[in-house]
Formats: structure tokens, sequence, C-alpha cells
């Protein structure tokens, strides 16, 4: 977690069965990412935090927001912050 301009930024790692390094593997990808498995998520003071503990590196959480390709660089404009997905 980092500030920068006024937005927390948080680096999240996808795993790899995810959609987004799955597609990034397809053969014929026009649109190289320079690390499908990371994305960085900005949070504003607008983002709503809807989980009742603060994050913490290594510790779970889910994001809502609009997906960016910033050069091969996947960034996410942060509209929610979420509790982990219960266990199934």
């Amino acid at each position: 977690m980092a500030t920068t301009g006024g937005f927390t930024v948080y680096t999240i790692t996808l795993p790899s069965a995810d959609l987004i390094p799955s597609l990034q593997s397809l053969a014929g990808s026009n649109s190289p990412l320079t690390n499908p498995t990371s994305v960085l998520v900005y949070a504003s003071s607008n983002t709503q935090t809807l989980t009742s503990s603060s994050l913490a590196a290594g510790a779970g959480a889910r994001f809502r927001g609009v997906l960016l390709d910033d050069n091969g660089v996947i960034k996410m404009a942060g509209q929610e912050i979420l509790a982990p997905a219960p266990a199934s």
C-alpha cells in the first residue's frame, strides 16, 4: 500500500487462473501486459470501504471498479473495497 497524488494505491496479486492472466496467455494476444497477475488499485476518499477490518499486506479483499490498461500495466479506479468472499 502506498499513497500518491491523494490516492491510496493497493498492489493486488491475481491468481494465475484469474480471467486477466488466462486471457493474456492466449496465443495471439495483441496487448501484452507487463505483469498480468498484478493490478494497481487506486482508491480515493470517494471509494466506499465495505469491510469491518482494515486491509493489511497478505490479507484477502475484493475490489470493484473500472480496469484500465496503462501501457501494459493494469490499473483500477476503485469504487468499492469489500471483505474477502466467504469460503465455499
